[in-house]
């Protein structure tokens, strides 16, 4: 958990979708934020699945998209629907990826600083509250500089 409300993970390892099932229920996840590719990347039809069976809101991220122009945009998708879902103080959601560590952490990074909370953490910031709370942080460097021009 990156706050009561807002989770950070992987689907990926051979995961199936009665097991991400089970991850939705321990944490109450009602919606779900899967950064991958829809038919090409297995993760990606485990969480749908799970979604599907538990109820939960999804909402598809494909943050390796033909045109790395598309990554800004990609991202400001994935952080309104955590926006709007977080609007909702019974709401929990899930960002993941494969592994935890790139896509779903960028969402979040993205997320935290544009939050339009206050005080609005820096992406520094929100970079090393992540990580205090989930050791595998490790945005690929597309990501790190989508973020650094959406701080900017």
């Amino acid at each position: 958990r990156v706050t009561e409300q807002l989770c950070v993970g992987g689907l990926g390892g051979g995961l199936t979708p009665a097991g991400a099932g089970v991850l939705l229920q321990e944490f109450s996840v009602t919606h779900l934020v899967v950064c991958g590719r829809r038919g090409a990347d297995p993760h990606v039809e485990v969480a749908e699945a799970a979604a599907a069976a538990c109820g939960a809101e999804l909402h598809v991220a494909e943050l390796v998209p033909d045109d790395v122009a598309e990554v800004p945009g990609l991202l400001r998708d994935a952080c309104a629907f955590v926006r709007e879902a977080l609007s909702d103080d019974l709401s929990c959601v899930l960002v993941a990826c494969s592994k935890g560590a790139s896509r779903s952490v960028a969402v979040v990074l993205a997320h935290l600083a544009g939050s339009g909370a206050a005080p609005r953490p820096a992406l520094r910031e929100g970079f090393d509250e992540v990580a205090r709370r989930r050791w595998r942080v490790w945005p690929s460097a597309l990501l790190v500089e989508a973020l650094l021009g959406l701080e900017a």
